[in-house]
């Protein structure tokens, strides 16, 4: 399984000066998209790759998770709105699936596109310690329609895809654990394994997967990355106390560069791994 290239000292500033970024995607010529939850307007940014920065679109909400299809189209969770937006290459605004079979959603929080056009969403109730915040994750089909996937989950955040696509990884944070769903062929969930539970403070939040199988794993409470096999195995771990990081995702000119957002600082900071990051479904 693929390891960063260095170690946490390799860690470098990719943009500053942000309010409270939180989820990424990667734009195809190698820049950003960035979410920004705490701003008024529900603002996301897009970053050039020399590190400009830009209003792209408002969402009128608070904006979490972004995700971009194959086909180039950027989507959006939208924590404060309960819809998951689709947003056009002008930054035109639209509601592309507000609940699920007339349930409404509490909080999306983040989504992962996986085969046959399906992406799939976490959707955390919103509630103080020490309610467990007992919560689905849905699949959604590239028509819109939602249903349930998983449920039961002690506050779903972090969702991706293993790269073959037959697995898709849940970061359940109220229990400080890394969960691993099998995709059955009809689109529900397999029986789920534990690849890791987090010690300490923990609070896995969101993560990025190469190509090999590694999840980088964004521990927020902790402030910390976990780098984690496909095989359960915890390979690394940086401990970052002056950040607070929250979607890692892979991106940059050869693919291998993972860019994490710090909620703490303002600014997007970055750093070169040993694999490219997993291919888009």
């Amino acid at each position: 399984m693929a390891r960063p290239v260095s170690d946490v000292s390799s860690i470098r500033e990719f943009s500053s000066g942000l309010e409270k970024p939180a989820g990424l995607a990667a734009a195809p010529d190698g820049g950003l998209f960035v979410s920004h939850i705490e701003h008024g307007d529900g603002v996301i940014s897009r970053i050039t790759p020399d590190g400009t920065t830009s209003l792209f679109a408002k969402t009128g909400g608070r904006p979490a998770g972004l995700a971009l299809n194959r086909q180039g189209s950027l989507f959006a969770a939208d924590v404060e709105r309960r819809v998951v937006l689709r947003i056009s290459a002008d930054g035109g605004v639209e509601d592309f699936v507000t609940d699920a079979n007339g349930a409404a959603f509490r909080a999306p929080q983040d989504l992962a596109f996986g085969p046959l056009g399906n992406f799939f969403l976490t959707d955390p109730i919103r509630r103080p310690p020490p309610d467990p915040s007992i919560s689905p994750v849905y699949r959604i089909t590239a028509e819109g329609e939602a249903f349930l996937f998983a449920d039961e989950i002690a506050y779903p955040n972090g969702i991706a895809f293993s790269p073959d696509g037959r697995e898709i990884y849940v970061a359940e944070m109220r229990s400080n654990r890394l969960l691993g769903f099998p995709v059955l062929s009809d689109g529900s969930a397999g029986q789920p394994r534990m690849l890791h539970r987090f010690s300490g403070s923990g609070g896995p939040a969101g993560m990025a997967v190469d190509s090999e199988g590694t999840v980088i794993v964004a521990v927020q409470e902790a402030r910390a990355l976990a780098f984690i096999s496909q095989d359960a195995v915890l390979l690394d771990r940086w401990d970052m106390p002056d950040c607070i990081p929250t979607y890692p995702v892979f991106g940059g000119e050869q693919g291998r560069t993972v860019f994490v957002a710090d909620s703490s600082a303002g600014s997007i900071i970055s750093f070169e791994h040993g694999a490219v990051g997993a291919k888009l479904f």
